[in-house]
């Protein structure tokens, strides 16, 4: 009787969407960073910044971000997307700002999304959860050419109440991190309290 010939492992390892990018993600050439035209005006930056695979498809790290108080208000990664279903991913994530998409940099994408993290940091806000995660998809911070950035509103912070926010404790945070009349706030769009909106 033949003896059963043991069938070889296999040491191709097939890694986790997670493990993937923890690993691999840094180590692939970027391929597009969009922003929305109309981040300076509104405080409100939506950044997109992506690295092609080799299978030609392409991994996204997402950021909303605060420039003028909260830094990083929300992150997200999309893994393996195809360029087509990319484009319509930018346009339509820059659509919800009532903005058009702009193609910017990598240097000056991974600047805004650090250093509107190292902002609010400062002023006593942590970023987002998933922030740390998405991290892998950007380059270290002190591996990118340092790009000036103004953040906070005419030299101030200013706080302006989302529908999703803790306003009262945000006011706290800053009553304590910066003190009472050195920042600004608005609780509802057109109206603005501590100071007039230049």
């Amino acid at each position: 009787m033949a003896k059963k010939r043991k069938k070889k492992r296999s040491h191709h390892t097939i890694l986790s969407p997670k493990k993937y990018i923890m690993s691999k993600a840094r180590k692939l050439p970027f391929f597009e960073c969009w922003i929305n035209n109309n981040w300076q005006e509104l405080g409100i930056a939506t950044v997109l910044v992506a690295r092609l695979q080799p299978s030609g498809k392409v991994i996204v790290a997402g950021y909303l971000v605060d420039i003028y108080c909260l830094g990083v208000k929300d992150a997200l990664t999309r893994f393996s997307m195809s360029v087509d279903e990319f484009r319509e991913f930018v346009f339509s994530f820059c659509e919800r700002m009532g903005a058009e998409a702009e193609e910017c940099t990598p240097a000056f994408a991974q600047n805004l999304v650090y250093g509107a993290v190292e902002y609010a940091e400062d002023l006593g806000f942590k970023p987002h959860k998933d922030y740390d995660f998405t991290r892998y998809i950007l380059d270290p911070a002190d591996e990118i050419e340092y790009i000036d950035i103004e953040f906070g509103k005419n030299g101030k912070p200013f706080l302006v109440r989302g529908p999703f926010d803790d306003f009262e404790r945000n006011i706290a945070i800053l009553n304590r991190t910066v003190g009472e009349g050195n920042y600004h706030f608005m609780t509802h769009i057109g109206d603005m309290e501590d100071g007039v909106f230049e």
